[in-house]
C-alpha cells in the first residue's frame, strides 16, 4: 500500500482541484492541487472506458522539434508495485506519445456503484481471495479514472477556450470528491471484514487499521463544504482567467501586457490589475477562508492550517514553520536586503538570456549528469511528454503531473508567462526525474521541491554553455532561490499562518492588506509596485487560492536544494551525486527530515541540527553573489 494514499485518505484530502499549482510556475504552484490529487489517486483510479472518443480531438503538443537521439535506446516502462494485483504487477507498458494517449469519458456512476457493492460484500463475505480480486480490479479502474482526469486537465490547460475540455475538466473536479469518499468507505468495510486477517496475509502491506476510524456516514457536511470551496474557486478562475487590464490609456488582456519586453510595462500592468481586481478577488478569498475553516472543523481540526499541513503529510508542524521563518529572518533576510541595496530595481529570473532550444540544451546537461537523469530525459523526449508551445489559449501556469496508466510524468509550460523557459523546464524536469524513478509522486512536497529547485542549478552547471554565460546564469539561479523561493515564499507562508489564526468572521479586506504589509516588512519581501499598491498585491498570487498551505514547502526545500548547489559549485558532480542519493530516499516511506541526513544533507530546521544549515547557506550565497 502506498504511503501517500494512506495519509491522504486519513486526512480527507480536499485539494482535488488542479492548477496549482502553486507550485504556479511550478508544477506545484498552479498544479499543486492537480499533482496532489493525482498523487493520491494515481495509484488508485479509473473506470473502464464506456463512451465514444470525444468529437474534439486532443490538441497536439505543438512544435516539439527535439527528437530522441536515434542511436540512444529509449527506456522501457513497467508497472511496478502490487497495488493492482499480480495480473498487472511488472507488466510492460505500451507507451504512446502524449498527444496520442486516448481519452474516454469515465462511467463514474458505475464505478461508484461498484465501490458500494464491494463495501457490502466485504461485511459478510468470508472469501478473502474473491474480495482481494475485486479490490484489485476496482483500484485498477480507479487508476484509469485518475489518468483520464489528468489528460482532461492537460488538454483543458492547452486550450481554455475549448468547451469540450472545459466541460470534461469541470466534470472531474465535481466527481472526484464523491469517488474519494466511496473508496474510503470501501476500505473501511474491508477493514471490518470477517476475513480481515486473511486479507492482510494475502496482501502484505495492506494496513487496514488506517481506515478503521473513517466514518462515511458521519454528518459532517464535508462534501457540501468541499463543493462550496470548488464553486468559489471557479469564480476566482473565471475572474482571473482572461483579465482585461486598463493601463497607459489602453485596455488589453493581462497576458498580452506581459508579452512586453519592458519590465516597467509588465510591472505597471500588474499594478493596474491589482487595483482593478483587488476588491472582487479579495471578497472571494475572504469567503474561501471561512469555508476552509469549516472544512477543517468538519474533519476534526481546530485550525485549517493544522489540517492542511497534515494533508500534505508534513513531518513538521506550523510551530516548526514559525521557528523556521524566524531563522530565515536572522540569516537570509540581511542578504536579500544587501541585494536590493546594490540594485533597487532587481528583478528575478533564471536564464532569460539563454538563446537556445531549451529541450536540446537540457539534453546536453542530462547526458553529462547521466544515470537516471539521462534515462528520464530520453524517455521524456522520445514520447514528447511535454508542451512548450506559446499559444494564447493556454492556462497561465506551468506544472508537472503524472499519467498513471502509462507511468508517465508530463510537463506543461506556458512560455508566455514564464519567459525564462529553460529555468521553468529544468525546474519541472526535476519533478519529472523524481516521478520517473519512483513511478509516481510518492515523496512529500518538500522532498519533491528539493529535486525541482536543485535541478535548475544542476541543469545550468552541466549544460554546454560559454563559461561567462553559464556563470551569470548560475548567479541568477541562486538569486532566484534566495529571493523567489525563500524570501517571497516565506512571506506567503507567514501571511497564511497569520490569516488562518484570525477569527474568519472578523476578517476584512483592510485587515488582510495590513497583514500582508506586515509580512513583507518582517520577511524582507520587496514588491515592484507603488507604495499604495504594495499592501494589496497579495491578490495576484494564486497560491492562496489554488494551493493553500503549500508555499512553506518552497523555502524549506530551497535550503536543502542550496546545499546541493553548494556541493556542485565546490566540486563538479558532487551536487549531482547528492541529488541522486536523495532519490534513493524519495519513495514515500522516508520523511523529509529523515531523507536529508540519510542523503548527507542537513535538516533545514535549525533547532534539530548541531550546526545551523542556514548559517552555512548564508556564507555560500554571500560569496557566490559577491555580497559585502
Amino acid at each position: 500500500m502506498r504511503q501517500s494514499r494512506i495519509t491522504a485518505l486519513l486526512l480527507a484530502l480536499a485539494l482535488l482541484l488542479s492548477l496549482f499549482a502553486g507550485c504556479a510556475e511550478d508544477s506545484v504552484t498552479s498544479t499543486t492541487a492537480a499533482r496532489i490529487s493525482e498523487n493520491s489517486s494515481q495509484s488508485d483510479s479509473a473506470s473502464e472506458p464506456v463512451t465514444a472518443e470525444p468529437t474534439t480531438a486532443a490538441p497536439e503538443t505543438a512544435a516539439q522539434e527535439t527528437a530522441a537521439p536515434e542511436t540512444v535506446e529509449v527506456p522501457v516502462r513497467y508497472r511496478l508495485g502490487a497495488d493492482y494485483g499480480p495480473a498487472h504487477n511488472g507488466e510492460k507498458i505500451s507507451m504512446l506519445r502524449l498527444a496520442e494517449m486516448p481519452y474516454v469519458h469515465p462511467d463514474v456512476e458505475q464505478l461508484a456503484a461498484d465501490f458500494d457493492s464491494l463495501s457490502m460484500q466485504a461485511m459478510t463475505s468470508g472469501d478473502a481471495d474473491a474480495l482481494l480480486a475485486a479490490y484489485f480490479d476496482l483500484e485498477y479502474r480507479y487508476m484509469q479514472f485518475g489518468s483520464m482526469y489528468t489528460l482532461a486537465e492537460f488538454r483543458y490547460s492547452m486550450d481554455t477556450t475549448d468547451s469540450y475540455w472545459t466541460q470534461e475538466y469541470d466534470y472531474f473536479v465535481s466527481q472526484s470528491p464523491i469517488l474519494w469518499d466511496k473508496e474510503a468507505a470501501m476500505l473501511r468495510a474491508l477493514a471490518a471484514s470477517p476475513c480481515r486477517n486473511e486479507l492482510e496475509q494475502l496482501y502484505d502491506g495492506f494496513y487496514f487499521s488506517y481506515y478503521e476510524n473513517y466514518d462515511p456516514d458521519a454528518d459532517t457536511g464535508y462534501l457540501d463544504i468541499l463543493q462550496q470551496e470548488n464553486e468559489l474557486l471557479r469564480q476566482y478562475h473565471a475572474l482571473t482567467g482572461a483579465s482585461s487590464v486598463s493601463y497607459a490609456g489602453e485596455t488589453k488582456l493581462l497576458n498580452d501586457w506581459q508579452k512586453s519586453d519592458s519590465v516597467e510595462i509588465r510591472d505597471g500592468a500588474y499594478s493596474a490589475f491589482i487595483q482593478q481586481y483587488h476588491d472582487e478577488i479579495g471578497t472571494i478569498y475572504l469567503e474561501l477562508v471561512r469555508v476552509r475553516q469549516k472544512l477543517a472543523a468538519a474533519v476534526g481540526y481546530d485550525s485549517y492550517i493544522d489540517y492542511v499541513y497534515d494533508t500534505f503529510g508534513r513531518d513538521y508542524t506550523p510551530t516548526d514553520a514559525k521557528e523556521f521563518l524566524s531563522d530565515v529572518r536572522t540569516n537570509l533576510v540581511p542578504l536579500a536586503d544587501a541585494l536590493y541595496e546594490r540594485d533597487p530595481a532587481l528583478h528575478l529570473g533564471y536564464s532569460d538570456a539563454l538563446d537556445q532550444d531549451p529541450v536540446a540544451l537540457l539534453g546536453t546537461a542530462a547526458e553529462k549528469m547521466g544515470g537516471s537523469i539521462w534515462a528520464a530525459y530520453r524517455f521524456m523526449v522520445a514520447y514528447e511528454l511535454y508542451d512548450l508551445s506559446p499559444t494564447p489559449e493556454k492556462r497561465d501556469v506551468s506544472y508537472m503531473t503524472y499519467v498513471a496508466e502509462y507511468e508517465a510524468p508530463i510537463i506543461f509550460i506556458n512560455p508566455l508567462k514564464h519567459q525564462d523557459v529553460y529555468g521553468s523546464l529544468s525546474h519541472e524536469f526535476g519533478h519529472f526525474v523524481d516521478c520517473y524513478v519512483h513511478n509516481g509522486l510518492y515523496d512529500d512536497t518538500e522532498t519533491t521541491e528539493t529535486f525541482s529547485q536543485a535541478m535548475v542549478y544542476l541543469a545550468l552547471a552541466n549544460a554546454e554553455l560559454p563559461e561567462d554565460e553559464k556563470a551569470e546564469a548560475l548567479r541568477m539561479a541562486l538569486t532566484e532561490l534566495l529571493l523567489g523561493r525563500i524570501i517571497e515564499r516565506c512571506t506567503y507562508a507567514d501571511f497564511e499562518l497569520r490569516v488562518y489564526a484570525e477569527d474568519p468572521e472578523t476578517l476584512t479586506l483592510e485587515k488582510l492588506d495590513a497583514i500582508y504589509e506586515h509580512c513583507c516588512l518582517d520577511d524582507g519581501h520587496r514588491v515592484p509596485y507603488p507604495e499604495g499598491v504594495r499592501p494589496l498585491s497579495w491578490v495576484r498570487d494564486d497560491y492562496f487560492f489554488d494551493s493553500p498551505g503549500y508555499v512553506i514547502s518552497y523555502p524549506c526545500s530551497a535550503v536543502a536544494s542550496l546545499q546541493i548547489c553548494q556541493k556542485e559549485a565546490e566540486k563538479p558532480s558532487d551536487g549531482v551525486a547528492a541529488f541522486c542519493r536523495l532519490l534513493n530516499y524519495a519513495d514515500g516511506w522516508y520523511s523529509f527530515q529523515y531523507a536529508l541526513p540519510a542523503a548527507g544533507l542537513k535538516n533545514p530546521f535549525a533547532q534539530k541540527n548541531k550546526t545551523n544549515p542556514l548559517v552555512e547557506i548564508a556564507a555560500f550565497l554571500k560569496e557566490a553573489l559577491e555580497l559585502p
